[in-house]
């Protein structure tokens, strides 16, 4: 699951970046902006996770 929130998150941050260099370029128009800077954020926020989680996973010691 974590490789789709990677996957996911990777796609939103471009589409984001994609939408702030073609809709909200002029930023008159205060929807746009605040549209496109949520998936940008959104898509962080996922790829932070799955990255945090990924970490969290390989750091923990095994005993046998």
């Amino acid at each position: 699951m974590k490789d789709k929130l990677l996957w996911l998150g990777s796609l939103l941050v471009l589409t984001g970046l994609i939408g702030f260099t073609t809709v909200a370029d002029d930023l008159r128009h205060v929807g746009e902006f605040l549209t496109v800077s949520t998936i940008l954020v959104t898509g962080i926020v996922l790829i932070v996770i799955s990255i945090r989680s990924k970490r969290v996973k390989h750091d923990s010691p095994t005993f046998r």
